[in-house]
């Protein structure tokens, strides 16, 4: 048997058990804690019940596999009958791809210049918008198709001013709201309006606790001062915060700073050396702006110095567990996906443009106000294929490869880093992972 969490069900956790929602027909119900350990084994992807058994055995040794797995079907078929799960005797029979996050930019204007920004500054001055109509017409159609987080980006969305009316459309939808902002608009209305919804995280990019060097990247004077401000304003609020480092040769001795900062404030951290071209195809400012081999490894080293914490290291590296579940499930490894972009989440530009990732613009999937988004996600062609290659077994090179929890594959990377060939292992990925593997061993 394989089973699936319905696109349309929420999960709402309590201390001994767990509230299930249907959103499409407001029906509700209680399970005990068991029920939530199976619930929380199960998501929008198609699973063999079988392999749930196999992977939940540890926590029930008083059974066995077999019977387990008879508890979990009885279990999964009574939350069949209320949708809150799918379930089949056959894979085939409700393979799906449930669109779960969506990244959207409402508008591409921004008060900053950031001078390695993806957006031209002539789209920044002559900028779209997603109208609120619109906007509601998104959200409607991806919550349709099993939206559970929406990211609401730019530009700087802020500068929409609908843009307080799109955050609680989105609560009233039962979505989780992420915010990517720089922060420098962020007012006490905004921050009494997020702590009163589902709200995720906002994630602002720092580039430096040094004034000069930040407000020289942002190409906006006194821009650090406010950032930093708000951070401190949400921080106190209790709403996660996540700071977004782009590290290029401008910023690259202020990472320890920064680290600082995030043990000092009890926020989260996102590094990347990836400076991606602009929309208009412009890349030659990646010339001056973006690290060098031998710096990127010195900044590799020094970071692991600072911190000297595998647990956190493995974190800010992002280190996978890959090689264990291609260890402990090879079939169903095998299948499934590397990568979330046209599999369960997607981007949408401020011109209704959908794209796989908000970094991949090679391939426009449709416009959303020109075409429905359910009719894209579910008839694109490129979306297809996309999907289809997709999957761990597509490098099958890798799989026997000791730096596999080391190396984080990316389809767009690959293109860029190999002219065009996306199916090509990235070189340059695999020294960087061999690297960062050495200096980790060595802790």
């Amino acid at each position: 048997m394989f089973v699936k969490k319905a696109d349309t069900t929420i999960v709402r956790s309590t201390e001994d058990g767990a509230y299930l929602t249907n959103v499409a027909t407001g029906e509700n119900c209680f399970i005990n804690e068991t029920g939530l350990v199976f619930m929380k084994n199960i998501d929008g992807f198609v699973q063999d019940i079988s392999l749930i058994a196999e992977r939940l055995a540890p926590l029930y040794e008083d059974i066995t596999k077999e019977e387990l797995a008879d508890d979990l079907t009885s279990f999964y078929q009574t939350m069949s009958e209320s949708n809150y799960v799918v379930l089949a005797k056959e894979r085939d029979e409700i393979e799906d791809y449930p669109l779960n996050s969506l990244h959207l930019e409402i508008t591409n204007a921004c008060n900053e210049r950031c001078i390695h920004c993806f957006i031209p500054n002539i789209l920044k001055k002559n900028a779209h918008k997603i109208s609120y109509e619109h906007f509601r017409k998104i959200v409607d159609e991806f919550r349709n198709l099993g939206g559970q987080v929406i990211t609401l980006s730019g530009g700087e969305p802020l500068l929409h001013e609908s843009f307080l009316d799109m955050v609680n459309y989105c609560a009233d939808k039962y979505l989780r709201v992420n915010l990517f902002s720089n922060l420098t608009l962020l007012n006490e209305k905004h921050i009494d309006t997020f702590s009163n919804i589902q709200f995720g995280l906002v994630q602002a990019s720092v580039y430096s606790l040094d004034s000069k060097v930040h407000d020289y990247i942002t190409m906006c004077s006194g821009s650090l001062e406010k950032t930093l401000a708000s951070i401190r304003a949400l921080i106190s609020a209790g709403i996660d915060v996540q700071l977004a480092v782009p590290i290029m040769y401008q910023n690259k001795d202020s990472i320890a700073d920064i680290l600082d900062f995030v043990e000092r404030n009890s926020v989260t951290v996102r590094f990347t050396t990836e400076i991606i071209p602009q929309l208009d195809g412009n890349d030659s400012f990646m010339k001056n702006y973006a690290i060098n081999k031998q710096q990127k490894r010195h900044l590799v080293c020094d970071i692991i110095k600072k911190v000297n914490n595998r647990r956190v290291l493995n974190s800010l590296f992002e280190i996978s567990e890959n090689s264990n579940d291609l260890f402990s499930n090879p079939k169903s490894y095998l299948k499934s996906s590397f990568c979330p972009a046209g599999i369960n989440s997607c981007s949408i530009s401020a011109d209704g443009n959908i794209y796989p990732c908000p970094s991949w613009h090679k391939y426009c999937l449709g416009n959303c106000l020109k075409d429905s988004l359910v009719n894209v996600w579910k008839k694109s062609s490129t979306l297809s294929w996309i999907r289809a290659v997709n999957r761990h077994e597509t490098f099958k090179q890798c799989l026997e490869c000791n730096l596999l929890d080391y190396c984080n594959r990316c389809l767009a990377l690959n293109e860029r880093i190999n002219n065009g060939e996306i199916l090509k292992v990235n070189q340059n990925n695999c020294e960087d992972a061999e690297f960062l593997k050495n200096q980790l061993d060595i802790i």
